[in-house]
């Protein structure tokens, strides 16, 4: 799978019939894999966001007309299905998860009798290697711990997980505690260019430019992020299936009297351009301010820059 991202969707175990004083009292069904089921064979996901995906354990068999006699005691009512992976659910096989986001997905049970696992992802008999990607903000219900992971996991380096008591990691993995979780500080899943919804990663996101560089070269050459935007972009690649664009003035053209500027932007951020005549004066006048960004090029005009003998631009990320 590249390139793709999954959401809201909902895996849900089959609840359990009633049951009277004749009968046992079933347990529910598990739910597994809100967002992606694997058994046997081979996946390989990349650049792929996995938001807003639930598995749900189905509610257990409840009991009527329990009066049994002689003693009057009913059956053990039905307990809650398990409910793990809520956003990928590996049974067997192997997982590979390259620059991916997965964020925001959750395991729900009824009760804490079967209580549910791996948020984010649960591998429960395959092999899972998680390359550069970013898993973090994913819940379990019950508690507070342990959201984002289940299950053994292989790391191959550069990853960023929120909260985890897995072990096993390498030195280049960005891995938050219980007591300490990390925040990648995510935007919403939105439309931020590119033909999918994406997760956004703004300025001052601990993820950006802590990424694995040679993820550019063979074998993965990963060029661009889940949108088709360019990787690198910045000192380094970023952690997840979002490259973050930076700010960078691309070109100075003469247009009659004017000045046009050009700068990279992205979408959902605004930009300020500035002028000063004398570079370390400290001084600096507005060309254009909060212009919105378009993911693309831009263009503001500084009129009548072009019959001045001197002129420096720069331009920034407003706040």
């Amino acid at each position: 799978m590249l390139n793709s991202t999954v959401a809201e969707n909902t895996a849900s175990g089959l609840a359990a019939g009633s049951c009277d004083c004749r009968t046992s009292c079933q347990d529910g069904g598990p739910g597994k894999g809100g967002g992606l089921y694997s058994a046997f064979g081979t996946v390989n996901l990349v650049n792929c966001t996995f938001a807003g995906n639930t598995a749900i354990g189905g509610p257990g068999g409840s009991c009527n007309y329990c009066t049994c006699p002689p003693l009057g005691f009913p059956p053990r009512p039905g307990q809650t299905g398990t409910a793990n992976g809520g956003g990928i659910y590996v049974a067997s096989g192997d997982v590979t998860i390259l620059s991916c986001t997965i964020f925001g997905n959750g395991a729900q049970a009824y009760n804490d009798f079967n209580r549910p696992f791996g948020g984010g992802v649960y591998n429960s008999g395959g092999t899972v290697f998680l390359i550069n990607s970013l898993i973090a903000g994913n819940t379990r219900n019950f508690t507070t711990y342990d959201g984002d992971l289940g299950g053994p996991l292989v790391s191959q380096g550069f990853n960023f997980v929120g909260q985890t008591t897995s072990t096993g990691w390498l030195s280049g993995d960005l891995i938050g505690t219980n007591s300490i979780p990390l925040d990648p500080r995510l935007g919403p899943l939105t439309n931020n260019g590119g033909p999918t919804l994406t997760l956004a990663l703004p300025p001052g996101s601990p993820a950006i430019d802590r990424g694995d560089d040679s993820l550019l070269a063979p074998p993965f050459s990963l060029a661009t992020d889940q949108r088709g935007f360019s990787r690198k972009s910045g000192g380094h690649v970023d952690i997840g299936a979002y490259e973050l664009q930076q700010l960078v003035l691309t070109g100075l053209s003469r247009s009659g009297s004017d000045i046009l500027i050009s700068f990279s932007t992205e979408m959902r951020q605004n930009y300020r351009v500035e002028w000063s005549d004398v570079l370390d004066s400290g001084v600096w006048g507005i060309v254009a301010d909060n212009v919105a960004g378009t993911g693309g090029i831009v263009h503001a005009i500084d009129s009548g820059g072009a019959n001045l003998l001197q002129r420096f631009y720069r331009a920034a990320i407003l706040p």
